[in-house]
């Protein structure tokens, strides 16, 4: 008879004020584009955003990211150092779960969203504190578990966000790797009460995603179907 299995306990965050005044490290990044006068080409020092247009120049506190504060009151923007790890953050479970449920039959995007959203790296910034997940130091300091930081209940992630939100350290976001891709992803906070992070931050339209290859490139590597499909009556 086989032993059964053990049930995973992931970690709950503590009240805010129980971290008044801890020390945390604190990750300092910039992110720019530069010129090369040289070779008179652009090389990105930055990361990039996959959102619909209408969100390309705020922040939102969109319920399904991973790191939006529980409280909706910090709105947020989710970047990764690489274009496909945006749209396998934006698109991987969706893409496996209709792999598992319908394999035959394309991934479909409405053409009309496809065009709509666009990939976008950002140009400039200011200096950001962050929260570092990827940070030994950081995980043992805060209590945190990587089981517990890609738990599937958002809820208990978002709970976490809210708990470092609030710290005296006033981070702007936290960092952290993509589960899909293993990739480096960020998500920034505008604080209440203060100037918005997302006015201080100069975002270069790359290309619609309609349009972006990465989004082909991650359905052959799953080995899905992709379609933008145009609506009826369109």
């Amino acid at each position: 008879m086989s032993a059964p299995e053990a049930t995973r306990e992931y970690r709950e965050p503590p009240p805010p004020e129980k971290l008044k005044g801890t020390y945390c490290p604190v990750l300092s990044v910039v992110k720019i584009t530069r010129v090369d006068k040289v070779a008179r080409a652009k090389i990105s020092l930055s990361w990039h955003r996959l959102c619909a247009d209408v969100h390309s120049r705020t922040c939102y506190p969109s319920r399904n990211s991973r790191f939006t504060p529980a409280s909706w009151e910090f709105p947020c923007a989710c970047y990764a150092e690489t274009p496909t790890t945006c749209f396998a953050e934006k698109y991987g479970d969706q893409m496996v779960k209709h792999i598992a449920n319908t394999p035959n039959a394309p991934f479909t995007i409405p053409a009309a969203t496809a065009a709509a959203i666009g990939l976008y790296e950002i140009t400039e910034s200011p200096a950001l504190n962050l929260c570092d997940l990827t940070d030994e130091r950081t995980l043992l300091r805060l209590g945190l578990d990587l089981a517990t930081v890609y738990a599937l209940d958002l809820s208990l992630t978002q709970r976490w966000a809210e708990t470092i939100a609030r710290m005296d350290i006033k981070y702007d976001g936290i960092r952290y790797r993509s589960r899909h891709t293993g990739k480096l992803c960020e998500v920034l906070w505008d604080r209440p009460a203060a100037k918005a992070l997302s006015a201080q931050i100069t975002t270069d339209r790359q290309m619609p995603l309609l349009d972006a290859p990465l989004a082909w490139e991650v359905a052959a590597i799953v080995n899905a179907r992709l379609s933008f499909a145009m609506e009826p009556g369109a």
